[in-house]
C-alpha cells in the first residue's frame, strides 16, 4: 500500500484531456490514504493540487490561471529542461514526466501540497563541466564538422584520431554513458545546458 506519510486530508483535483489519463492518475492516487480525489475540468478552486495533464488543452497556459488557486503539478509528455524551467515559472510546483513511476507520482502529490518544488528532471540534469579542449573537440564534431567522419575532424584539428575519441569518451561519461550516436550526445550536451555553459 501506498502512503501519503502526512497527517490530514490532501484535497487533488485531477485535470486531464482523456479519460485514460484521468482514470490511470485517479487510480494510483486512490491507493493513498488521506488523499480526497475528484476529476475536474476547469479551475482549482477548493483543492491543495491540482495535477494538469500536459496534454490537456491549453495545459501550458493554464498553469498560471490554476497556481492562483492550488499547487500544480504537471504530469505527462517528456519535456526538454527548458520546457520544465518554463512551466516553473509560470507557478507550476512540480512535473513528472509520462515514464514516472506510481510511488514518483504520489511523493511528488505530497510534496507539492506541503508546498515544495518538485521537479527532479532539474535536480539530475546538472550543468556539465568539460575542460577546453573536450569542448573544442565536441563543438567540431557535433557541430561545425558534424557531417564529417571523426578521423576527419582530427585531422581537420590537428589532433590523433586517438585523441579525438578519448575526449568524446570523457564527454559521454560526463551525461551517464550511454550516448552511442552522435545525435544522442548532441541531445545529452544539449540538455545539461551546453554549449552556453562552457567554461
Amino acid at each position: 500500500m501506498l502512503s501519503a506519510g502526512t497527517a490530514g486530508r490532501v484535497k487533488v483535483g485531477v485535470v486531464a484531456s482523456a479519460a485514460l489519463y484521468a482514470g490511470a492518475l485517479l487510480h494510483v492516487l486512490e491507493q493513498v490514504p488521506g488523499l480526497e480525489l475528484e476529476r475536474r475540468e476547469d479551475a482549482g478552486d477548493g483543492c491543495d493540487v491540482i495535477v494538469l495533464d500536459i496534454t490537456a488543452q491549453r495545459a501550458t497556459c493554464r498553469v498560471a490561471e490554476l497556481s492562483m488557486s492550488a499547487s500544480v503539478l504537471v504530469w505527462g509528455g517528456y519535456l526538454h529542461s527548458e520546457q520544465v524551467r518554463q512551466l516553473a515559472a509560470e507557478g507550476a510546483s512540480g512535473y513528472l514526466s509520462v515514464i514516472s513511476k506510481r510511488d514518483q507520482l504520489v511523493r511528488a502529490v505530497m510534496a507539492v501540497a506541503a508546498r515544495e518544488r518538485y521537479f527532479p528532471e532539474l535536480d539530475e540534469v546538472a550543468a556539465v563541466r568539460l575542460t577546453k579542449a573536450e569542448d573544442r573537440v565536441l563543438q567540431a564534431y557535433l557541430i561545425d564538422m558534424a557531417d564529417m567522419t571523426r578521423a576527419d575532424v582530427a585531422t581537420a584539428l590537428g589532433l590523433s584520431d586517438r585523441t579525438v575519441k578519448a575526449h568524446l569518451a570523457n564527454a559521454r561519461g560526463k551525461v551517464a554513458g550511454q550516448v552511442g550516436s552522435r545525435g544522442a550526445l548532441l541531445r545529452a550536451l544539449q540538455a545539461r545546458g551546453w554549449p552556453d555553459t562552457r567554461v
